[in-house]
């Protein structure tokens, strides 16, 4: 029931994508008059995946970014049960924070070093490119306690930093390019 909404989303750009004659988000916006925005789908907690849903998100994860929709999936402690294969292939990008074995990195990453990380908080690797890096992430502080109803991300930030991530993902063709 939770993915339906995402999966009609899904289904509704491919048929638009179809009658223009368009293989990606990227022509659409080009050529159309009405826009279409990039969507983020949110899996937390993959561990919990009722297994008669994993077959549709594997399918939506395998077809859905030429419609836009990107999807993000974190899960507390990777195993190979969690993580398919088939889920794995096609998330281009994948990021780990510190694991404690190097097979948890592998789940991952499909490659070690994960779990040599400092134990220090948004310190990660991540598959870029088919290329390892090491990163660190950044931390924001809430001078506010987040509002109890769901908002979307923008709606939280304040006026100037709203207007900071709308012109870094117009200038980033809504992605935030990464930068060695």
């Amino acid at each position: 029931e939770a993915l339906r909404p995402i999966l009609d989303e899904v289904q509704q750009r491919e048929a638009i994508f179809k009658s223009l004659g368009v293989s990606s988000l990227k022509e659409h916006n080009a050529r159309s008059k009405a826009p279409l925005p990039f969507l983020v789908l949110i899996i937390d907690e993959a561990a919990f995946i009722p297994k008669e849903a994993e077959t549709l998100i594997v399918d939506l994860v395998a077809r859905c970014g030429a419609f836009g929709v990107h999807p993000v999936i974190a899960t507390q402690r990777p195993d190979a049960e969690i993580m398919n294969g088939l889920l794995r292939a096609n998330l281009s990008t994948r990021i780990a924070l510190p694991v404690s074995s190097p097979g948890e990195s592998r789940v991952v990453l499909n490659q070690t070093g994960a779990e040599k990380l400092p134990k220090q908080p948004g310190r990660l690797l991540m598959v870029w490119g088919a290329r390892l890096i090491e990163a660190q992430a950044f931390q924001v502080e809430l001078d506010r306690p987040l509002p109890s109803s769901a908002q979307s991300p923008v709606t939280q930030l304040n006026p100037d930093e709203r207007r900071l991530v709308q012109a870094a993902m117009k200038q980033c063709e809504g992605f935030f390019k990464i930068k060695e």
